[in-house]
């Protein structure tokens, strides 16, 4: 084995090689990252090393590879030692005929090579994963999402075969093509394979609004690759490895390549991929993907509070990690300083509002402002940052806002979150003497930017991987400091009953309180979207019914017994006046109750996918199925999957709700009793409920009208969250104390 300090390996990449001439973007021919893969590890495998015992880490996109008719690409791959095992260093340079072109070498794609030990894989049971599918489409369905946007595949880098898809996973039998098969000797694992990886997000996003912006690969924390794959190949990708950012438009995911005997032939960990739009990009526009920047950092999961055992917390507040003096303008001055640093341009000369590509920044830049940055503010800066906010102004918003919300364990007995009193202006802020009772457990504070966090956590304990929080006692007024510090935090938490009863719920934002109700067993994952955009004119409190998630069983589980619980609560988070309420399905039924029996405490009613009897069914065996056919109608069968997720519901206290189902299967006898502005949002398309059921309810509730949504079904806030949102926002709005009182003005003149 040779263990040189440097290596450096040289290959030419023809305009008329396979490589290249079978896979192009708009036209013009590309190589394919994962040709640079295979060749790291043939090239070191040459030189003695096991490449069972490599991994690549930290690998990094640059820019892709481009030929053209005039320009073949000259590649060298550089290897020197470093601390631990070697950086390596893919550059490109243009030649044709053997004359240089272009003198400088310009850095394609970098990373790291170490030694490690035995890979952590264990068999999988192909014929298993197969059979356990509940759908299976040709991978052909990926590609052709990949042709629309500009990006092809022609045999020599093109997969045949199925994907099989489960809510838990997805795998792909794929095989080479018949002039694939003849190269594939010539490599360790052929590209294709290695590419096809890439494809995968392209199947779980098809169907989806954005579908025709492909993934294109920007990172990947580790590559492994233990032997050639002959015939069959398997990708496998686990459902729970997959993250997104929080715009959707970046992607990480864990990939397994299996032999046909369910052996590990190659793995990536935390593969990082970008939505690229390249129709969109003109001619000055790199046309693949940017790095992700190292692993990711940051927010990406709840902050979680924890309390030992025996211990008291007293006076819990926030501790913002800036201080007053650190404002929005010198977070950009600091920032315009750090890059015009790197583009040699005057601060004054540096746009606060164009992109950094425009400016001059490639991605190596990125990489070393990220790094700067994070030394500047104290702050962990994920990957996919400067995706996400691409100018200065943006940026520095983004970090004024974690400066704000960084919330703290300061001390091992207790957790107690600060106020920095330099940072509150407003006297409503500061907790009064007087304090009331602390019977809130707030379990994590996160940012709805990664309420995917929450979400997660919700599923994970469903299925038993996590274990429940135990929370922080706070009092009402310790929870209005971190709800107040900023309306884009997300706390998750329980309030205590009269009767010692927990209630869960997730409360975000400022201003008037809306009390969204889930559909029967949901959790506040299904409100998710509301949540986002209302957070900034809305205290939101998406809240669970008895038996869902963390919500306990109450002594009385009829609609009227739940109404009143969901009001005790409610009223101990201090609402400040009337509430809104915007229930889903069973979620609006129980609004109807809640409406009916304390009108003076309810400003306006939100009824989606509701109805006034039938309730039983939502007990029936076959409520499932019928909700599955209602997203299917609708082409939104992954929608349908999401929902599931959102599913919490305790089947122990699921029975106790049959002993009251005589009394509660109708509201009928209540309708007449709503006085409250009601606004009733109906799909046409509804399988779970007969459409007529809103019409009813619109004809026996005073002061209500219809809104009809003609290709949405049972849950349009998911199906049609747009334009859900923006009705039921104006609704909102227009029933709000300030228009009441704008209205009693324009009387009282």
């Amino acid at each position: 084995m040779d263990f040189k300090n440097n290596y450096k390996f040289t290959m030419l990449m023809k305009h008329d090689n396979l490589f290249v001439k079978h896979h192009q973007i708009n036209g013009q021919r590309a190589v394919p990252g994962a040709v640079f893969l295979d060749s790291i590890i043939r090239a070191l495998t040459m030189r003695g090393f096991d490449p069972a015992s490599l991994e690549l880490r930290d690998i990094l996109f640059l820019e892709p590879v481009m030929t053209s008719a005039t320009r073949d690409k000259a590649i060298q791959i550089v290897l020197e030692r470093a601390a631990e095992g070697w950086g390596f260093k893919v550059q490109g340079r243009d030649e044709k005929n053997g004359t240089v072109l272009e003198p400088q070498w310009k850095d394609v794609m970098e990373g790291k090579v170490v030694i490690s030990g035995a890979a952590e894989h264990y068999p999988v049971s192909i014929q298993q994963l197969k059979s356990q599918a509940t759908q299976v489409e040709n991978i052909e369905r990926s590609y052709a999402q990949m042709r629309k946007a500009g990006l092809c595949h022609y045999d020599f880098m093109k997969l045949q075969g199925q994907v099989y898809m489960h809510v838990s996973y997805l795998l792909a039998e794929v095989s080479l093509s018949s002039l694939a098969e003849r190269y594939c000797h010539q490599f360790f694992i052929h590209p294709a394979f290695l590419d096809g990886a890439f494809l995968v997000p392209g199947v779980v996003s098809a169907g989806t609004e954005s579908a025709e912006h492909p993934f294109v690969p920007m990172y990947v924390q580790s590559f492994r690759a233990f032997g050639p794959i002959r015939g069959k190949g398997y990708i496998h990708i686990r459902e729970d490895s997959v993250k997104r950012s929080p715009a959707q438009d970046i992607i990480y995911f864990d990939v397994q390549l299996y032999h046909e005997n369910g052996e590990i032939a190659a793995c990536y960990k935390m593969f990082g991929a970008r939505r690229i739009d390249f129709t969109a990009r003109n001619d000055a526009e790199k046309p693949a993907g940017e790095p992700v920047l190292s692993e990711v950092k940051g927010n990406a999961g709840p902050a979680v509070l924890t309390e030992p055992a025996n211990t008291v917390v007293t006076e819990p507040v926030i501790v913002p990690s800036v201080s007053k003096s650190v404002s929005r303008s010198d977070i950009e001055k600091v920032v315009t300083e750090a890059i015009s640093a790197i583009t040699d341009k005057p601060p004054a000369e540096t746009s606060l509002t164009d992109d950094f590509y425009s400016q001059g920044l490639d991605s190596k830049n990125l990489l070393s402002l990220v790094g700067k940055l994070e030394a500047e503010f104290g702050i962990k800066m994920y990957p996919t940052l400067l995706f996400e906010y691409t100018n200065i102004k943006a940026l520095s918003q983004y970090i004024e806002k974690e400066l704000r919300n960084a919330v703290h364990q300061t001390d091992k007995s207790a957790v107690n979150v600060k106020a920095d009193k330099k940072t509150i202006k407003e006297p409503s802020y500061a907790a009064p003497a007087q304090q009331s009772e602390a019977n809130i457990k707030v379990m994590a504070v996160n940012s709805l930017r990664h309420s995917q966090a929450a979400v997660n956590y919700w599923k994970q304990m469903r299925i038993g991987k996590i274990p429940e929080r135990e929370g922080v006692l706070l009092n009402r007024e310790q929870l209005d400091l971190i709800l107040d510090c900023d309306p884009s935090l997300l706390v998750h938490l329980t309030v205590q009953t009269k009767e010692d009863t927990a209630i869960e719920m997730a409360i975000s934002g400022q201003g008037e309180t809306v009390l969204l109700i889930p559909g029967f067993g949901f959790t506040a994952s299904q409100w998710v979207p509301q949540m986002k955009d209302w957070s900034s004119s809305f205290r939101l409190i998406a809240i669970h019914m008895p038996g869902t998630s963390l919500s306990e069983s109450t002594h009385d589980l009829s609609m009227e017994g739940i109404s009143n619980t969901f009001m005790e609560v409610v009223e101990q988070l201090n609402p400040g006046g009337p509430i809104h309420i915007v229930g889903s399905s069973w979620g609006g039924m129980l609004g109807q109750y809640i409406s009916a029996l304390h009108p003076n405490k309810v400003a306006s009613l939100t009824l989606a996918g509701s109805f006034a009897q039938g309730v039983e069914k939502l007990y029936e065996i076959d409520m499932r199925e019928r909700l599955r056919q209602d997203f299917d109608n609708l082409g939104r069968s992954k929608d349908y999957l999401r929902v599931l997720d959102c599913e919490f519901v305790n089947y122990a206290i699921l029975s106790e709700f049959g002993e009251h189902m005589e009394n509660t299967t109708s509201s009928v006898k209540i309708l007449s009793m709503i006085n409250t502005p009601t606004l009733i949002v109906s799909g046409r398309k509804d399988v779970v409920f007969d459409t007529d059921e809103s019409r009813f309810l619109h004809e026996r509730i005073q002061h209500s009208e219809l809104f009809e949504i003609p290709n949405a079904g049972h849950l349009p806030n998911i199906t049609h969250s747009k334009l859900f949102t923006e009705k039921v926002q104006a609704f909102i709005q227009s029933k709000s104390e300030k228009t009441r009182e704008a209205d009693r003005e324009m009387v009282n003149t």
